[in-house]
């Protein structure tokens, strides 16, 4: 019967082999999407770029972004980071492992990404082969542990991770993680005593990849709760080195000057931990709706109110659900115990950051491991005979419905995934092309009044037009962002006043630079070369409502050169009279095919060369 062939195919002892092939054929459309984001700032590190941390020239070095004070304030100065970057601002990853990787392919083919993108995709197969492993030696029946594996190769939420050549640490740090887990499955449960040594240092290896290695110490926390059956004192006392590793890795971290503070978007949950709580009551509810449901997690992060609140209702509500659904697995079997609370707790160790499904790949793990003992229960009886036949009912219906979500439509989405990520990556590159290639921009200082956001649309400027061999402009100021509407003031010969009922600014990213403690003030001056900005009032979700800019000089004066947004790319921007008001459109961008998006901004720079002054 088609059952019993599809259970003997994913008991297959070559099922590894399979699934990882299998999982490599699904994120092959990765291969095709060329450079994306933080990908600008490696490449531009990696030619030598100038004006940046000393860390991105070093091999292991390549995440340190922003951890040099000095640093920080010069790309202020110069407008690589906004006017309303906090003081304090940091934003610098160690992660020396993946770092290695990515210096190597800057020095093999440095202007191939598609071979960057390979690599990404062979190591995908090879998580999805390590956790194969990972499952059959901690799930039982064996066919069991391969559905597992088959719901875990399949989920579309990985698509980020593969995709993406800057998150490559994710899969590197995921597949040391899942080795983690097997040694030390090994050693506690079949007395293997080279576990005991291996498993500590593929931790490490794990945190040299990626921070997210630390969430590894959930699924550690959960095998010694429900999986160990040793004495509880020698439980505990396996975890030793596991903590003596973190505790080593964090101090090291701090000590070479990483680590995150002053930002909206990542917190330090060692050295802000009432921040953090209420960043995982904030963020979980979604990235269990993307992790379960399929709605991308970072809907949460870029959709338009209420989207964001719909999508943290809805997460809410499935985690309700999940609750009374796995509830009689996770009273009588401690293999659902250890999924679901290493699940859990690898969740909330990634709400560190913004939601987003490339966070999902080590909770995931926990996930699909207790969906596939639900399916199974599914086919061979609900665990409790005494359950109601309301519970049934709704379990009968929630297996069918995470079947068609996780098994029918994963695999396409998880193609279409890695693929759609071609067009949100060529947005950054389209808008720099969409400035004209005038050498004078060399020596003119860049005025940008309004875009949808600052990271994604004009944080890679510098970059992408320097490694593009187009002018570069003396220095950039990007004086409001967010697709709200904004009314310019024009006060006197040098002084341009910005209005918003809205508040601004209100880009997707613009939680980076500042956090939520950091509030605007009126009458706050910000000094800056060749502009002052002054805050008049304030909105009341810490926005400003109305800043005042002043130039050095008048503002019709050659050496500023003004651009306003316009449908996908920049224009040309004649600021208005002394006295007049005008008001500009909210700055909107709706993604397009990358085709589309790049004889668009074509376009729009030729007409912004006709009508340069």
């Amino acid at each position: 019967r088609p059952m019993s062939w599809f259970r003997s195919l994913l008991a297959h002892r070559r099922l590894p082999w399979v699934l990882a092939a299998f999982g490599i054929v699904l994120t092959l459309p990765s291969l095709f999407i060329g450079w994306a984001m933080d990908d600008h700032v490696l490449r531009y590190a990696s030619a030598g770029g100038e004006g940046i941390s000393s860390e991105l020239y070093k091999p292991t070095g390549l995440f340190g972004f922003l951890g040099d004070p000095e640093v920080v304030r010069s790309l202020k100065e110069r407008g690589s980071l906004p006017w309303w970057t906090a003081d304090g601002f940091l934003l610098a990853f160690w992660r020396p492992l993946s770092s290695l990787t990515h210096w190597i392919d800057f020095r093999l083919w440095p202007e191939n990404p598609l071979l960057m993108h390979l690599q990404s995709v062979l190591f995908y197969g090879l998580l999805v082969f390590v956790v194969t492993h990972l499952y059959r030696q901690t799930l039982t029946p064996v066919w069991v542990a391969g559905l597992a594996a088959l719901l875990f190769a399949v989920d579309d939420a990985h698509g980020q991770a593969v995709a993406w050549i800057s998150a490559r640490s994710s899969l590197l740090a995921t597949i040391f993680g899942s080795l983690t887990l097997i040694a030390h499955d090994r050693w506690r449960m079949r007395g293997w005593k080279a576990g005991a040594i291996l498993g500590p240092l593929a931790f490490l290896l794990s945190l040299l990849s990626k921070e997210m290695g630390a969430a590894f110490g959930g699924y550690l926390a959960a095998h010694v709760a429900f999986v160990d059956k040793n004495p509880w004192r020698t439980r505990i006392g396996a975890l030793a080195p596991y903590v003596v590793v973190l505790l080593g890795w964090r101090l090291l971290y701090r000590v070479l000057g990483y680590g995150v503070s002053a930002s909206g978007m990542y917190v330090d949950p060692l050295a802000e931990p009432l921040n953090f709580a209420a960043a995982a009551v904030e963020r979980a509810p979604s990235m269990i709706l993307g992790l379960w449901a399929q709605p991308p997690a970072d809907l949460a992060t870029f959709g338009p109110e209420p989207l964001p609140t719909v999508i943290w209702l809805l997460g809410t509500t499935l985690l309700v659900l999940l609750f009374i659904l796995f509830k009689p697995f996770l009273d009588g079997e401690r293999t659902a115990r250890f999924w679901a609370t290493g699940m859990i707790l690898s969740l909330l160790l990634t709400s560190t950051s913004l939601p987003a499904n490339r966070y999902l790949l080590v909770p995931s793990l926990g996930a699909m491991g207790l969906l596939a003992l639900f399916l199974q229960g599914w086919r061979e009886g609900w665990p409790g005979s005494s359950r109601s036949h309301v519970w049934r009912g709704l379990a009968k219906v929630s297996a069918v419905f995470f079947l068609v979500i996780h098994l029918v439509l994963a695999p396409f989405a998880l193609a279409y995934s890695t693929w759609a990520l071609a067009a949100p990556a060529g947005v950054a590159t389209n808008v720099a092309r969409s400035l004209p290639d005038d050498p004078a921009l060399s020596e003119q200082q860049l005025v940008i009044v309004n875009a949808p956001d600052f990271l994604l649309f004009t944080g890679f400027l510098f970059p992408i037009r320097f490694m593009e061999q187009l002018p570069v402009a003396k220095r950039q100021s990007v004086l409001a962002t967010g697709p709200v509407e904004l009314s310019l003031r024009r006060v006197d010969e040098r002084t341009i006043a910005i209005r918003s009922d809205q508040g601004f600014p209100s880009g997707f990213t613009d939680r980076v630079y500042r956090s939520d403690d950091q509030q605007f003030a009126p009458a706050q001056k910000i000094q800056l070369p060749g502009m002052d900005v002054e805050i008049i009032a304030i909105h009341n979700e810490n926005l400003v409502r109305e800043a005042v800019f002043r130039f050095d000089v008048p503002l019709e004066d050659p050496s500023l050169r003004w651009f306003r947004w316009d449908v996908g790319a920049f224009v040309s921007f004649q600021p208005p009279g002394i006295g007049d008001t005008i008001r500009l459109e909210p700055a909107r961008f709706s993604v397009v095919a990358p085709v589309e998006q790049d004889s668009l901004a074509r376009t729009k720079r030729r007409d912004s060369r006709r009508r340069a002054p």
